[in-house]
């Protein structure tokens, strides 16, 4: 008898038959963001996967066969089978203190977009709206990070809506931030990821010109040679339930925003 654990149930999601079909489509890329416990306050706990969850994907995945390749090898050969892109975005010191020893358990390698002038500060524009401090590799931690075989990318200068911006702040964010990175670590940034995933097309064409490779979006799906390079698709490696949970969770902060701004315009 199969006991029916939260485990259990979760795994019927990532990795099962559904997803399995979906992987073999095109290269998947994970998005994740912070890894560890959610801390009290925080405004989306979505944003967090327990590192024993992370431990349990990676195994998953290694044992389905898996490769993780750099984003690099994807342009090559995006219908190569078996092989998958693990991305963090906002460069997380909890993703270096606790990834760091899963990653190499499972022989996986992973890419971390860093906001270039935010290093060894942190998330400051979710602190801008109420939340909690996390804190953002220092220098140190991103070349020993470097120096265990991962790569780091570009996620703008000061994670701004990149939509938003005058062309002249939008191009300042992208090419700015590629020149701090390198400048400090002595190696080429070839990836960018759209800071909340939010990109139009002067925003990705800002990104080509750069002479960026690639760009990744938060629009799901796997990537086939026919994906556009500056909008690749990404997964959230999040169960079905917890899935509907974040949809959920965003639409009631959306709710509670709306009614806020009516109450304050009646009065």
């Amino acid at each position: 008898m199969i006991r029916m654990t939260p485990q259990w149930l979760w795994a019927q999601v990532f990795m099962g038959r559904a997803q399995r079909r979906l992987f073999q489509r095109g290269v998947p890329i994970l998005a994740y963001h912070n890894l560890g416990s959610c801390p009290p306050g925080v405004r989306d706990p979505f944003l967090y996967v327990s590192t024993q969850m992370f431990d349990r994907q990676l195994g998953m995945l290694k044992d389905a066969g898996f490769c993780s390749v750099s984003l690099d090898a994807l342009v090559r050969a995006a219908e190569s089978q078996n092989n998958i892109v693990i991305t963090f975005d906002d460069g997380y010191q909890n993703v270096f203190e606790q990834g760091l020893p899963v990653l190499a358990r499972h022989g996986f390698r992973a890419i971390q977009f860093i906001p270039s002038e935010l290093i060894g500060r942190c998330n400051e524009w979710m602190v801008a709206n109420g939340d909690v401090p996390v804190r953002i590799m220092d220098r140190e931690q991103i070349r020993d990070w470097l120096a265990a075989g991962h790569e780091i990318g570009s996620h703008s200068a000061t994670h701004p809506k990149l939509p938003r911006l005058s062309p002249a702040q939008m191009k300042e964010e992208i090419t700015t931030s590629k020149k701090r990175l390198e400048d400090l670590f002595g190696i080429p940034i070839r990836h960018f990821a759209y800071p909340f995933g939010r990109f139009n097309q002067a925003v990705s064409d800002l990104v080509a010109e750069a002479g960026y490779l690639t760009a990744c979006t938060m629009m799901f799906g796997v990537n086939t040679p026919e994906t556009p390079r500056y909008q690749l698709q990404r997964i959230s490696a999040l169960s079905r339930t917890a899935l509907m949970g974040k949809i959920n969770h965003r639409l009631q902060r959306r709710i509670r925003s709306i009614i806020a701004a009516t109450l304050g315009r009646q009065r």
